[in-house]
């Protein structure tokens, strides 16, 4: 017997896929549409919060955004906040892996479960995208951090900024994964 069979790797694969699709959600209601999530966090104006959908002002107690393409000028490159659309579209194709990955937990007699054809592609597309959300909220995040504190103000990252790499690092293994187990040959 295989000492890695690839019906390891799927049972791996269903987990680290549960995490980053509940991670990946989680980034994408973001601030301001659950105050308690968000990417980071400045004490500009008696302190805000920075999301997915837009910004709030917790001093002011007024929110704005609640869509894609938002700014605050000097301090964040705002064309980039567009490319925040990539945590949904992430969390999308991770479910859509999800169930790719069903066939896979089918058991019969003589019967060697497999996911879907597509399914490492899938992972591999999924994989891209949230290397790409990760990457891009990372360095807007960080831009705007820099320049939150070369004016004096303090700025952290948030939770979301950490589930968003996590869920990365997920979709990495998950697509490893993926690729092994569809080239690896079963010995019996």
């Amino acid at each position: 017997m295989a000492f890695f069979h690839p019906r390891h790797a799927y049972n791996a694969s269903w987990l680290l896929l549960i995490v980053a699709f509940i991670f990946l959600l989680l980034c994408s209601i973001s601030v301001p549409v659950v105050h308690s999530l968000y990417f980071m966090s400045s004490d500009i104006s008696g302190g805000s919060r920075y999301g997915m959908w837009g910004w709030c002002d917790y001093d002011l107690g007024y929110c704005w955004g609640n869509y894609l393409y938002w700014g605050f000028d000097p301090f964040f490159v705002v064309w980039m906040t567009r490319v925040l659309v990539f945590y949904p579209i992430s969390c999308i194709l991770t479910f859509l892996t999800i169930l790719a990955l069903i066939p896979a937990s089918a058991r019969s007699e003589g019967h060697e479960p497999r996911p879907l054809a597509i399914y490492p592609a899938l992972a591999g597309l999924t994989c891209l995208c949230t290397i790409v959300a990760w990457c891009f909220s990372m360095a807007m995040f960080a831009i705007a951090r820099d320049r939150l504190r070369a004016d004096g103000f303090s700025a952290d990252f948030g939770a979301c900024m950490w589930l968003g790499l996590i869920a990365m690092l997920c979709m990495i293994v998950v697509s490893w994964l993926g690729l092994w187990s569809g080239r690896a040959k079963t010995t019996y």
